[in-house]
């Protein structure tokens, strides 16, 4: 790789990194060395950091939903739809090996949430899936507009908190042709007492910012909604993030004060087990920087 600035010996920039340094060094070298001092932790300038961060997020719709409200559903969805006309920053979380793998994330997902579908209807006829801190839903509603449109049995329940992501959910849903078996609830899914318990229940991008504990926390509170013997599979953010690409997570962590646990599968089997789960297996992404934990409740 050619470097950009003598600090790319050591750190060794992407090329998605190094397009977003040359788009800030043309702006102003002085944000662009900012940047990469940062990063290092080497230097920090109070003034340099302001002006830096105002204009990051001048140059991106992206890093602007993410650094207003870490986790929220617009910032996934740019991500899975892109941008028609993106700005530096745009381009370079849509071409950061993070941003990759939360598409492929999302393509994993649908691919084995179909799988488990189908294993489970082949032993019941209807089949009650949960989908927490859903978000509009988009890998549930993906899977049922693919395979399941106009079949009976099957409906989906999303409960998210975020109003704006439910919005979408509907008008995602109904343009499907799936307002028969798709349902949304505004609230905290911690909350939620269903009618009826679920067979299956998905929990994606939720854990990832939480403790060891905590994450136990919400996986009991949330087994009562689970029939005996029904699943749930449950994401998290791996080490591997970090390790394969810590200038996206350095921006995390700069911009959004985004800070994330990243549990590998071990601890993963340790939370299932300790909630109440009898551990199935787990599935990840084509980068391995999502693992998907699938687990029966016993």
């Amino acid at each position: 790789m050619e470097n950009l600035h003598s600090a790319d010996k050591i750190l060794q920039f992407d090329d998605a990194a190094k397009g977003l340094l040359e788009a800030l060094g043309k702006k102003d070298p002085l944000m662009k060395d900012f940047v990469i001092s940062r990063f290092k932790g080497v230097f920090f300038d109070p003034v340099a950091e302001e002006k830096t961060y105002n204009y990051m997020l001048e140059v991106s719709s992206i890093l602007s939903a993410m650094a207003s409200n870490p986790g929220t559903s617009i910032f996934t969805e740019f991500l899975y739809n892109g941008i028609s006309s993106p700005l530096p920053g745009d381009s370079y979380v849509l071409e950061s090996r993070a941003g990759r793998a939360v598409r492929s994330r999302l393509e994993s997902v649908e691919a084995n949430l179909f799988e488990i579908f189908e294993k489970n209807l082949q032993e019941k006829k209807n089949l009650l899936i949960g989908n927490f801190g859903s978000g509009p839903g988009r890998d549930t509603i993906n899977v049922l507009s693919h395979h399941y449109r106009g079949r009976s049995g099957l409906k989906a329940i999303h409960i998210d908190r975020d109003r704006a992501a439910i919005n979408r959910g509907i008008v995602m849903a109904k343009n499907r042709g799936l307002d028969d078996i798709v349902e949304f609830s505004c609230q905290s899914f911690m909350k939620y007492c269903p009618e009826e318990k679920f067979d299956i229940v998905v929990l994606v991008g939720v854990l990832c910012s939480l403790d060891f504990e905590t994450c136990v926390n919400v996986l009991s509170t949330i087994k009562r909604t689970i029939k005996s013997g029904g699943l749930i599979i449950a994401s998290n953010a791996t080490p591997a993030m970090k390790d394969g690409d810590p200038f996206a997570y350095f921006l995390m962590n700069w911009l959004a004060n985004w800070k994330l646990e990243f549990k590998n599968i071990k601890i993963m089997k340790k939370i299932f087990e300790k909630s109440g789960y009898a551990w199935q297996g787990s599935f990840t992404e084509k980068f391995g920087f999502h693992l998907m934990g699938i687990g029966v409740s016993v």
